[in-house]
């Protein structure tokens, strides 16, 4: 019976000497949110990571999808979907029996952090006029996803400033916040 309780404690003190993962942290375009972080160096074969995720204030709560993952990411777009919401994420690391402590993000809110691809842009000319066709980037969405409103567009006003030179008259024409919609192709 003292072997059983000696092994559990020296198994319990043994378990978090793991170096915990670092550089936790979000990464997000057109709000697709991913959690990112590097691997301790020892072991990194043989490292299983798990990942949990809260909105601010919440308790913790375990990604399905990225327990005992061997990868250093987790897609956490659909548990961070509300872009006005704020968000905590934190990984662990685990081999064998030993595990590291709980490493945690920066507090992240996906309207303020995601990065908005450039949008599609299609030129048409003619001899004597020219037709610029802006198609705006779309919120990310999953493969089996309908699309997502509201828009990047519309959750953003995004617009843009548009210059054209006419290289015979030497003139520039500008239009600013030249406001794009969302629309297939």
């Amino acid at each position: 019976m003292l072997t059983v309780l000696l092994s559990v404690f020296l198994g319990i003190l043994k378990g978090s000497t793991l170096p915990a993962p670092s550089n936790v942290r979000f990464l997000s375009k057109n709000l697709q949110n991913v959690l990112h972080w590097k691997s301790p160096e020892e072991n990194e074969a043989r490292m299983w990571y798990t990942v949990q995720y809260k909105i601010y204030g919440e308790s913790w709560k375990d990604k399905i999808e990225c327990q005992n993952i061997t990868k250093t990411y987790c897609d956490l777009s659909s548990e961070t979907e509300d872009y006005d919401d704020y968000y905590y994420a934190r990984v662990k690391a685990v081999s064998g029996a030993s595990f590291s402590d709980w490493n945690q993000s920066s507090r992240f809110n996906p309207k303020g952090e995601t990065n908005i691809s450039a949008p599609r842009v299609y030129v048409e000319a003619t001899n004597c006029s020219i037709a610029i066709t802006f198609i705006g980037p779309e919120i990310w969405k999953s493969n089996n996803q309908t699309p997502v409103n509201p828009s990047l567009i519309d959750i953003f006003e995004l617009k843009y400033n548009v210059s054209i030179f006419n290289k015979n008259s030497k003139k520039t024409v500008r239009g600013s916040h030249v406001l794009l919609e969302s629309k297939q192709l």
